[in-house]
């Protein structure tokens, strides 16, 4: 089974935050909670779609990525739990297919402007 979240670490040069607001703006995530050194974001309300959450942390030149899909308990239900709470955008299986790969589009493009490899 899949981990519930994709997981990256690494460095840059640069300050990632003007790149990271850019990015959440431009694709319409809003941030939920943080500050700081640790912001966490989220695209959609769930309605329609799974919510997209994206948490970062960074560090001077370190960045912690970790980026889901969040199941709430309705959906949930609908599916007789067979859907967990959290879900990984990284490709492979059925469970929420599409705003896996929604969110993946949109943390690849923030992957590329960070000058880093793409996520499965």
């Amino acid at each position: 089974m899949a981990a519930p979240r994709a997981v990256r670490h690494f460095s840059i040069e640069a300050d990632p935050w003007p790149i990271v607001n850019s990015w959440a703006s431009e694709k319409g995530y809003k941030r939920v909670s943080g500050g700081g050194n640790q912001v966490l974001f989220q695209k959609g309300t769930g309605f329609l779609v799974a919510p997209q959450m994206l948490q970062i942390t960074a560090n001077g030149g370190d960045v912690h990525l970790e980026a889901w899909i969040r199941a709430g308990l309705f959906v949930r239900l609908m599916s007789l739990f067979l859907l967990p709470a959290e879900i990984t955008i990284e490709s492979g299986g059925f469970k929420a297919a599409l705003p896996r790969k929604m969110a993946r589009s949109d943390v690849n493009d923030l992957m590329a402007r960070l000058n880093q490899p793409a996520l499965n």
